[in-house]
């Protein structure tokens, strides 16, 4: 049985434990650290320690710069763990493929439009429903707009042409400027899968 120490929250802390055939964690609160040690070095898992058989885990991902991971289990339940530094989740990683020696990690390359996807998909809406405020204020301004537009348009296209411009063009640049900060750092993922 091995285990790691966690970045800690404000009150409590947490240790990363892989045994044999199971992972799982323990919290316990800052005064407990050192009965707890002595739990772990004696070999013996804690009895607040909260285990998930190997055969529940689906996968674990990663970002190969990170230290975090993220502990995916059952059907859509995930857990995220993130260590003191990227060194000891590497760490981790071995210590889990030595003990585990039919998983095979694999690096997952993001595609450009992979990490940017969610970003896109709201300027398209934004932009979508912006121009039809404008489509609509521009009605109003001409004199003829039928009155058959929901309220949310309304609303907005009561502002007039010029200040939904304004508004277009603030979309775009936050929008833009997001997806490509997120273009830009973005990073491979490590994947170990536990059911291939």
């Amino acid at each position: 049985m091995k285990s790691w120490s966690l970045k800690s929250s404000r009150f409590k802390d947490k240790y990363l434990i892989l045994d044999l055939n199971q992972l799982g964690h323990v919290n316990f609160r800052k005064i407990d650290k050192a009965e707890v040690e002595r739990t772990l070095a004696s070999g013996q898992l804690p009895s607040n320690s909260e285990m998930l058989p190997f055969g529940y885990i689906r996968k674990i991902e990663s970002n190969i710069n990170s230290s975090k991971i993220e502990l995916h289990y059952k059907k859509d339940s995930s857990l995220i763990y993130e260590f003191e530094n990227s060194v000891l989740k590497k760490e981790f990683i071995t210590c889990l493929i030595d003990l585990n020696p039919n998983l095979k990690p694999s690096i997952v390359k993001l595609t450009l439009l992979d990490s940017i996807k969610v970003q896109l998909i709201a300027l398209i809406l934004l932009i979508g429903y912006l121009s039809w405020c404008y489509a609509s204020a521009y009605a109003i301004e001409n004199g003829t707009h039928p009155g058959q537009d929901l309220v949310v348009v309304l609303l907005v296209a009561s502002l007039g042409t010029n200040v939904i411009k304004y508004i277009i063009l603030a979309a775009f640049i936050l929008l833009g400027s997001k997806m490509y900060l997120t273009a830009s750092s973005r990073t491979d993922k490590q994947l170990i899968d536990f059911h291939r």
